[in-house]
C-alpha cells in the first residue's frame, strides 16, 4: 500500500498507508510471533501473556518526529469527521426518537379511544343485563301466576265433579222413596 500511495505522490496517502499499516499488520505480526515464541517457550506463566496482549492494541502516533505537522492535520481531519460523524448520529438518534414519541402518541390516542369504546360497550352490556333480569322476573312471575290460575281451576274442576257426584248420589236415594214422578225430577 505504501508503494502504491508513493507513486502517486500524495502524502496524506503515505501517511494514510503507513498508519494502516502500523495499525493492522504490526498486530498481526505480533500475533505471529507471540504464537512462535509460545511454541518455543510452553512453561511461559500466562499472566505475562495476558498483561502482554492487554496492553499491546493501540499505540498514540508520536508528534515529535519529522512530518509531525502531516500528522496533527490528519489527526485534526479525523477527529473533525469523526465529530461530524457523531453530530449526524446525534441528529439521526433525535429524529428516530422524535418519530417513535409521535408514534406513541398516536398509539396512546388509539388505545384511549378503545377504552373509551369499551367502556361504552360494557354500559350496553349492564344495560341488556338489567333488562334481561327484569324481562326474567317478570316471565317468572307470570309463570307462577299461571300455575296459580291451573291450580284454581283444576281444585275448581274438582270441587264441581265432588258437587255433580254428591248430587247424582243425592238424587239416587230420593228416586228409590216415594216421590218418583214429583217435580224435582223435571227440573233435571
Amino acid at each position: 500500500m505504501e508503494q502504491i500511495a508513493e507513486e502517486s505522490g500524495d502524502s496524506f496517502q503515505i501517511q494514510e498507508s503507513k498508519r494502516r499499516v502500523e495499525q493492522e499488520l504490526n498486530p498481526l505480526w505480533n500475533e505471529v510471533d507471540r504464537a512462535m515464541k509460545q511454541q518455543q517457550n510452553p512453561l511461559q506463566h500466562p499472566d505475562s501473556q495476558n498483561r502482554t496482549e492487554l496492553f499491546s492494541g493501540y499505540r498514540a502516533p508520536n508528534l515529535n518526529q519529522d512530518g509531525s505537522d502531516d500528522d496533527m492535520e490528519m489527526l485534526i481531519r479525523n477527529s473533525e469527521d469523526l465529530l461530524l460523524e457523531s453530530q449526524n448520529l446525534c441528529y439521526a438518534s433525535e429524529e428516530t426518537g422524535a418519530e417513535t414519541l409521535n408514534l406513541m402518541g398516536r398509539q396512546r390516542e388509539q388505545l384511549q379511544n378503545a377504552g373509551n369504546h369499551l367502556a361504552g360497550a360494557r354500559a350496553y352490556l349492564d344495560d341488556a343485563s338489567d333488562v334481561l333480569k327484569s324481562m326474567t322476573r317478570k316471565a317468572m312471575r307470570n309463570k307462577r301466576f299461571l300455575q296459580g290460575v291451573v291450580a284454581l281451576l283444576v281444585v275448581a274442576n274438582i270441587l264441581v265433579f265432588i258437587a255433580d257426584v254428591k248430587k247424582k248420589l243425592g238424587r239416587g236415594r230420593r228416586s228409590g222413596g216415594a216421590n218418583v214422578g214429583s217435580a224435582d225430577d223435571d227440573g233435571d
